[in-house]
C-alpha cells in the first residue's frame, strides 16, 4: 500500500497499487487506510470477474511502502492522481495485461450495474463513454 499526501496536508488517498482503482482518501493516513480495507470486498468481485479472486483474496497485506505527494487539486477531491515511484516504474506485458484485465472487468461491472440500476440507455451512455478514444473529453 501506499500513502499520496495532499500539499496543505488536507487529504491522504490510501493506494493498493497491484489493484488498478482500489484507493480510498480521506483527512488522515489511518482512516484512509481503514476504509481501503474496508472497501476490498466490493474490490474483490472485480477481481473475480478478471479471474483473480484468489490472488486478491491472498493480498491481505497492508504495509505502507511508500509515502509520496499529491497534487494540488486532489486536496479537493480526495483522489489520487499522482504517481508514486512505483507508478513510474517500467511495467512488463503482463503486468499491463494483468491491469488492462481488472479494468475491462470493472467496466463490466460498472456497466451491469448501470443496466440494472437505470436501464438500458443509461448503460449504452457508460459503454459508450469507456469506448471512445483516450484522448477524448466526456
Amino acid at each position: 500500500m501506499t500513502l499520496e499526501i495532499k500539499p496543505k496536508g488536507k487529504r491522504v488517498v490510501a493506494v493498493a497499487p497491484d489493484w488498478p482503482g482500489l484507493s480510498r482518501g480521506t483527512k488522515t493516513a489511518d482512516v484512509a487506510i481503514d476504509r481501503l480495507v474496508s472497501y476490498q470486498p466490493r474490490y474483490a468481485a472485480g477481481a473475480a470477474v478478471a479471474g483473480m479472486d484468489v490472488e486478491f483474496t491472498a493480498s491481505t497485506d497492508v504495509e505502507v511502502v511508500e509515502r509520496y505527494p499529491g497534487a494540488r487539486s486532489t486536496d479537493v477531491s480526495g483522489i489520487s492522481i499522482a504517481f508514486s515511484g512505483l507508478g513510474n516504474a517500467a511495467n512488463s506485458s503482463d503486468q499491463l495485461g494483468r491491469e488492462l484485465r481488472l479494468m475491462r472487468a470493472n467496466w463490466a461491472l460498472t456497466f451491469v450495474t448501470v443496466t440494472r440500476r437505470y436501464g438500458e440507455n443509461a448503460a449504452a451512455r457508460t459503454q459508450s463513454r469507456r469506448e471512445r478514444a483516450p484522448d477524448a473529453r466526456p
